[in-house]
């Protein structure tokens, strides 16, 4: 008879966050910056608290993509003219961009731009067909340049995923196949807005966040056929927006906020890895406690060497220096131990909203996406690492898009009662890297402000309700 599984080992990291304050502001919305993957010069350094170890050396490699624009920093809105504020992007090997938007519409448009990509009109968009009930949209571009897109099927009776796949002339809808994934019977609410879908080669990892035990669903290939799902389980607890990632290494992780509202702060990040054959529960391995506190965020990478890295929001914590800061976790190796994790405080800025985003590619490098306050000003930031990235002084801070711009683009008439409109961050929704460029997809909504509106709209909060919105893309080139 068959053996029964091997429970993976979940093991505790309550307090391994160290308090090291970096200030590393720079850039300015509008202003030409480097790419995220080059040399991150040092803005300002701390002192040290984690072991000195830190990310391999990365050996620069000239990238022989073209790239979507000219290079530098450069900020669209695809769609202007729609009300949208769920989007997904990625970088293909030729260096195109393609996207998923989800808008007021209730349609699924397929985005993608090779050249002059600042310019809305070099987009094409394409409306595509699930042929389910749909949310949270997310596509992943693979080595051999097809497409894959996943969504959330909430359709009435299971709960499940849709997966397409496109591998040719993937403008025309046509060119899109479509299967359902089943999520298992206890995965039966929808998950939240998360990047809870990675892809490498021909092998596959679908984070299940809504059900209980929490855990995901790794496929090693003809991911098309239900059958080709394995799940693996992590622990009983629940999460309800999982971050994943997959190397093509073979290697896969998965990161996850769970909320115990018997403890004080109530919230804890657990971070789950496997370093190759994922389809086995037994290669599995977690930790969890990397931060704990209240209004906590994670977003997991995995990198060359077997290297997992985890961008968290840090929340409110106990200690207030360190409450809505960014946090960054790395382990280079055993990471279902305690003792392989270490961690920094990236910068000092604040961030004001929940989400992160975080790539790391197989030269080591890394880069987050998050809204947040700086001495620059207030918007969309990034963070990004070439090397060493538990040391403090290795990562640099730029703003790279704010709300002001936003606003002088599109201009949205005061509602009624209110003095204005007043365009607010919403949340960053994705990340890609590949070669030297990068591309970062956030939401902006508009809301009113002043007379009957709410006197303080920023930053925003549940309770405002938007006129309109719109997804954003910044597009880093060196």
């Amino acid at each position: 008879m068959p053996l029964m599984p091997v429970r993976p080992r979940r093991r505790t990291l309550l307090g391994l966050l160290l308090s090291v304050l970096v200030a590393a502001c720079g850039g300015s919305s509008g202003a030409t910056a480097t790419s995220p993957v080059a040399s991150a010069a040092p803005t300002a350094s701390g002192p040290a608290s984690a072991p000195p170890t830190g990310s391999p050396a990365a050996t620069p490699v000239g990238s022989a993509m073209l790239g979507p624009t000219g290079g530098g920093l450069t900020l669209v809105e695809p769609l202007p003219a729609l009300s949208a504020g769920d989007g997904s992007v990625d970088l293909t090997p030729a260096g195109s961009l393609v996207m998923l938007q989800s808008g007021v519409d209730l349609k699924l448009h397929s985005l993608d731009c090779a050249t002059n990509c600042g310019d809305p009109a070099t987009w094409s968009a394409t409306t595509l067909e699930p042929g389910v009930s749909w949310a949270h949209p997310l596509i992943r571009a693979r080595d051999d340049g097809s497409l894959v897109a996943v969504v959330d099927d909430s359709t009435a009776g299971q709960s499940g995923d849709v997966l397409g796949v496109c591998t040719a002339d993937c403008a025309a809808a046509g060119s899109w196949t479509w299967s359902k994934i089943p999520l298992p019977p206890d995965a039966t609410t929808m998950r939240a807005a998360s990047r809870y879908f990675a892809v490498s080669g021909d092998a596959m990892i679908l984070g299940l966040g809504s059900g209980s035990p929490m855990g995901a669903l790794v496929c090693g290939g003809l991911c098309e056929s239900a059958a080709s799902w394995t799940r693996v389980k992590f622990s009983d607890a629940a999460c309800s927006a999982p971050s994943v990632a997959a190397s093509p290494s073979g290697a896969m992780a998965f990161a996850c906020v769970t909320a115990n509202p018997n403890m004080t702060p109530t919230e804890s990040s657990e971070v789950w890895s496997c370093p190759g054959a994922c389809t086995s529960q037994a290669n599995w391995g977690g930790v969890t406690g990397l931060a704990a506190g209240d209004g906590l965020a994670v977003d997991v990478t995995v990198g060359p060497q077997g290297m997992v890295n985890a961008a968290v929001n840090l929340g409110n914590r106990a200690d207030a220096a360190n409450a809505n800061r960014l946090g960054w976790f790395q382990c280079l190796g055993g990471c279902g131990e305690p003792a392989s994790w270490h961690g920094i405080v990236v910068g000092s800025e604040v961030l004001y909203a929940r989400r992160v985003a975080a790539v790391t590619d197989q030269q080591g490098r890394s880069v987050i996406a998050y809204d947040g306050t700086s001495s620059a000003g207030s918007g969309l930031l990034s963070a990004a690492c070439v090397a060493n990235c538990l040391k403090p002084g290795s990562w640099s801070v730029a703003l790279l898009d704010d709300a002001k711009r936003v606003a002088a683009q599109i201009p949205v008439p005061a509602p009624q009662g209110c003095e204005s409109a007043v365009w607010v961050p919403d949340n960053v929704t994705d990340i890609a890297m590949r070669g030297d460029w990068g591309a970062v997809t956030s939401g902006y909504s508009a809301i009113g402000a002043g007379g009957t509106c709410p006197a303080s709209p920023f930053p925003p909060s549940s309770a405002l309700q938007p006129i309109r919105s719109v997804v954003s893309v910044a597009i880093l080139g060196p």
